[in-house]
């Protein structure tokens, strides 16, 4: 009698081990395929295509969006587990100095990877909506870049009539548009931190016709990550607190 109430009782258990692991595998894969991430892709010369488009999925949850730089010049974008690895060793340094930051941007959002590097800031308003713009550009704090499809990244500081604005010149066609125009200035914000903090004097054009940058860039907010990249969610919480209660109770 002993020995079959023994055996019912092993059986349970056995039962509970197998339906507790089925749960747990059940809520892990739910979590990873909620949390994958959707990157922008490129490797090479495609990356200094303006029209190149190309998105990918990246395969599991807790792989991240990368962009990888050559100086100023992207040499790739995507999920980081689909990159070559020569190109993944710049974003596995565990330094976060200024030449490490400057080789890759990392980060676990959708559609992250679109920031110029770690360093390419300008002073990004107008004066319409910002007198400081015009009157005070060192009080407006320099924000990152969106990713330039040229060799270079410059900022630019542009007048037109009474209006100033100053952003990133992150296009052949915005560079060519400010260095034809001698009411704008351009500048390498790699050399010069806030470079395109200059006062903008009006000034006549051989033509007769000022050609100005009124191109508005947005403020951006890349909140790059550095650091752990992988989310501890409230999904793995309960995985874990589930997990303690049945070795308790069984």
């Amino acid at each position: 009698m002993q020995l079959a109430v023994g055996h019912r009782a092993s059986v349970r258990y056995c039962v509970a081990n197998k339906f507790l692991v089925l749960f747990l595998l059940t809520i892990l894969q739910v979590h990873t395929s909620t949390a994958q991430r959707s990157c922008y892709r490129c490797e090479g010369i495609n990356c200094l295509r303006s029209t190149y488009e190309l998105v990918e999925t990246c395969s599991n949850g807790v792989d991240i969006c990368v962009t990888v730089y050559d100086g100023a010049t992207i040499q790739a974008q995507g999920c980081l587990e689909n990159l070559p690895e020569n190109l993944r060793k710049k974003c596995k340094s565990d330094g976060d100095d200024d030449a490490s930051l400057r080789e890759c941007h990392k980060c676990n959002d959708n559609f992250c990877n679109k920031w110029a590097p770690t360093g390419f800031e300008c002073i990004q308003c107008d004066s319409i909506s910002d007198s400081k713009c015009a009157n005070n550009p060192d009080a407006i704090q320099p924000t990152r870049c969106p990713i330039s499809r040229t060799a270079n990244m410059y900022c630019y500081a542009a007048k037109n009539g009474d209006r100033v604005s100053r952003g990133c010149a992150s296009s052949l066609q915005e560079q060519r548009s400010c260095l034809s125009s001698n009411e704008c200035e351009i500048c390498n914000p790699s050399e010069l931190n806030s470079c395109n903090n200059v006062k903008v004097d009006a000034g006549s054009n051989p033509s007769g016709n000022a050609t100005t940058t009124t191109t508005t860039t947005p403020k951006p907010n890349p909140n790059p990550s550095a650091g752990s990249v992988i989310e501890f969610s409230v999904a793995n919480c309960w995985v874990i607190l589930f997990a303690y209660l049945c070795k308790f109770l069984l």
